[in-house]
């Protein structure tokens, strides 16, 4: 393989010696599972790299000559990928607990996949998952995602699959309501086992839990107006979302406008006990430790009726940048 650099040219009385060569953390990997699980190191292959994302793509073949990609569309030749590194190689998955598949018998790359488990449905629920012949178990109590349908994931085919994840933000001190920081995420690498969920495609269902029982009950006790459900596609740290602030807040402001609502609010004891809610946050808490970075705003959770949609079965629709529609979902509260 083989890397290009540009020509950079260097300040009169600067020596070469002087100058300090620095690379950010990189991945280099095969992001299709197609081409993984078809490619046997005979056919030619494409070298596609991207350092930022507001960047455009770079792509040579075998032989060194740049070629056209489409940024949208995957080609059919195998791609083999350059990008800044999102895999969590200090959290690799278990030899115990997984398998190599559709590897041709040990001619292609395949696809390493949990045991047992489809990954794009995959849900963590510990002790509460239904055994043989008596029947399912109930689940805990707590607020739930059970369908979530994204337009745009906003993770281009050769940076691999999508780091999709849900967080509950909301104000957490009373002196400054809207004053907020998350206050829970799911996701493929959450720090609770029981809102473990893995969406890699723009369809997703199954069961999940947000925000257990006793985190939404100890909540309402302290504030009225309710939080928000944020939809990311995250590509740094796990469950740590890193981004700059002003932006967000200026999309939460301007879909609140637009719907009046961009929260939900749990009402114990009610009927329909997840109704929409007024809370709009206005900054972050720790502000300076936030950085721009790569992570991707999806939308928030808005009621559907208060947006003017209605689709069957779900219950929320995904409002990201101010009035886009970016996806629905199905978000229950269990008891």
């Amino acid at each position: 393989m083989f890397l290009c650099a540009k020509t950079l040219p260097i300040a009169e009385g600067l020596q070469m010696a002087d100058v300090k060569w620095t690379i950010r953390a990189l991945e280099f990997y095969m992001p299709l599972a197609k081409h993984r699980e078809s490619w046997t190191g005979k056919e030619d292959l494409i070298v596609v790299s991207q350092l930022d994302e507001s960047e455009p793509i770079v792509s040579f073949d075998k032989a060194g000559k740049e070629v056209a990609v489409d940024k949208n569309v995957a080609p059919s030749q195998p791609v083999l990928s350059i990008v800044p590194v999102e895999t969590r190689f200090d959290q690799p998955m278990s030899p115990a607990g997984s398998r190599n598949v559709r590897d041709q018998n040990g001619n292609a790359i395949g696809t390493l996949e949990p045991i047992g488990v489809k990954g794009s449905s995959l849900i963590a629920c510990g002790e509460t998952c239904g055994g043989g012949g008596g029947g399912s178990a109930p689940i805990p109590p707590g607020i739930y995602l059970e369908f979530s349908r994204i337009l745009d994931m906003k993770e281009p085919w050769f940076r691999g699959e999508p780091e999709i994840e849900v967080h509950i933000q909301g104000p957490y001190m009373g002196g400054a309501p809207t004053y907020a920081e998350d206050l829970s995420c799911s996701g493929e690498h959450p720090y609770d086992y029981r809102k473990v969920f893995d969406q890699n495609t723009g369809f997703w269902e199954g069961r999940v839990l947000l925000f257990a029982e006793d985190e939404v009950l100890g909540f309402t006790q302290k504030f009225s107006d309710g939080f928000h459900v944020m939809f990311w596609e995250d590509d740094n740290q796990p469950c740590t979302l890193k981004l700059d602030a002003n932006p967000l807040a200026d999309f939460v402001k301007s879909t609140a406008n637009a719907f009046g609502t961009v929260a939900i609010k749990l009402i114990p004891g009610a009927p329909w006990k997840l109704v929409a809610a007024v809370f709009v946050a206005t900054w972050f808490s720790n502000p300076g430790s936030w950085l721009l970075t790569n992570d991707d705003f999806l939308g928030v959770a808005v009621d559907q009726a208060s947006a003017g949609n209605v689709y069957p079965e779900n219950t929320h629709v995904i409002i990201g940048d101010g009035r886009v529609l970016n996806g629905r979902a199905n978000i229950i509260y269990h008891h």
